[in-house]
């Protein structure tokens, strides 16, 4: 037959917790050496805390490259619209 194997898929909250905390320490782009210690945290929140810290950083590098960007691009619209054509 079919064989059992009772609840289907279902696991734990604290289960689903941990293995999502795995998932984005292996997608965060960060050094070999802070992934592996991320990975070897044993604690699920400890372990997510410093995803979030590394998120947020990360974040703040986004968010000022965009700001550099945008203000180039300002820039070079600018001259254009004073060049004659």
């Amino acid at each position: 037959g079919g064989g059992g194997g009772g609840g289907g898929g279902e696991i734990s909250e604290e289960k689903r917790q941990r293995l999502f905390s795995f998932a984005v320490s292996q997608v965060l782009d960060m050094p070999i050496d802070d992934q592996q210690i991320l990975l070897q945290t044993l604690d699920t929140s400890v372990r997510l805390k410093k995803q979030i810290e590394l998120l947020l950083r990360a974040k703040g590098y986004l968010a000022a490259q965009m700001s550099v960007k945008q203000a180039f691009t300002l820039g070079d619209s600018d001259e254009e619209d004073e060049e004659p054509k």
